[in-house]
């Protein structure tokens, strides 16, 4: 496990429901967590909603948006860390908002997406298995502008997530299937198991910079006219306006929402090669010059029925030039 970075104030927030059979991996990783950071620099937030089984509370109310109630959710687990609407101090300063989903993760996942200090988002790689594959290579069964799939001849492969919110330098969708990402800096960079520049993530995990929450920044859904997306969508966007725009993924941090699909992480079932930290540290930083300063963003809309589903049939990229700055010195 790498020693925890020095320095840091980070406040680790989560929103759990229906997680009964998680909890007893979840709070012993968490606290090996935060027992190996010094002792006063670590606050733990869990916020619970709408589960059924023991960890019960209260649910989403009826005809309630999902995308708002989860900005909601999100907004009263990072609560005090927040700068108040009148310019009230935090009640917790934190430099770095350590944000974990319903996820088998390791301590040692943590502090290393926490070693990226200078990333505005450092994000994982979420895994689940997809049985049902589509029977052609390299098709785009949503389009042109939706995430691409290529065939799986092992039902047993692992294949990446969280394709609603992440996105390339380009602004383009992922992958759930290798090559993972298609730009080309990005792609030699995780054939290596580096980590490679994106414009959106969340994966699962992420070690965020803490400053805009300081300011009082707060999650929320896509408002009129903008795209029907993820609350975490919508913060990717926030934070590039602002002009924060240092985010990486780190493909060595990875993550499960299944026991058993959690055992096979560091298997041939991902075929991504797993970078020891010394490695990342020895490999030239990321060059955000191979980035494009300016680009789009795809919007992959909800569904217009009232229905929780992705609409990925009618992905498209949106009018907004989104800017990126280049920064002075990257994440490695």
């Amino acid at each position: 496990m790498p020693a925890a970075p020095a320095g840091q104030r980070v406040f680790f927030a989560s929103n759990l429901r229906d997680n009964a059979p998680l909890m007893p991996h979840y709070i012993t990783q968490m606290l090996f967590t935060v027992t190996a950071l010094p002792v006063g620099s670590a606050f733990v937030s869990i916020y619970e909603s709408g589960s059924t089984d023991a960890t019960g509370g209260k649910a989403r109310p009826d005809g309630k948006d999902r995308i708002h109630h989860l900005a909601h959710m999100r907004n009263l687990a990072t609560k005090k860390m927040r700068q108040g609407p009148n310019g009230e101090l935090p009640r917790w300063h934190a430099d770095r908002l350590v944000f974990i989903n319903d996820v088998y993760f390791c301590a040692r996942d943590a502090l290393r997406l926490l070693h990226h200090v200078s990333a505005d988002l450092a994000c994982s790689m979420d895994f689940l298995q997809w049985k049902d594959a589509p029977s052609t290579v390299n098709v785009y069964p949503y389009g042109v502008d939706g995430p691409p799939l290529s065939v799986v001849a092992d039902p047993e492969k692992l294949q990446f997530y969280d394709v609603w919110v992440a996105r390339d330098v380009e602004g383009k969708p992922l992958s759930n299937t290798s090559p993972f990402v298609n730009h080309g800096y990005s792609l030699q960079r995780l054939r290596r198991g580096l980590p490679f520049p994106v414009s959106c993530c969340w994966n699962g995990m992420l070690s965020i910079n803490a400053e805009p929450f300081r300011l009082g920044y707060e999650f929320r859904a896509g408002g009129e006219g903008e795209c029907r997306e993820s609350e975490t969508s919508v913060m990717c966007k926030d934070f590039l306006r602002m002009g924060y725009s240092n985010f990486i993924v780190d493909p060595a941090v990875r993550l499960a929402y299944h026991p058993g699909e959690a055992r096979q992480l560091y298997t041939s079932k991902v075929d991504i090669p797993v970078a020891p930290w010394g490695e990342v540290a020895a490999a030239p930083e990321i060059d955000f010059e191979f980035a494009p300063r300016k680009f789009h963003m795809t919007c992959c809309d909800k569904a217009g029925d009232g229905s929780d589903d992705v609409d990925f049939f009618k992905c498209r990229p949106l009018p907004e030039v989104f800017s990126r700055s280049v920064p002075v010195a990257s994440a490695a």
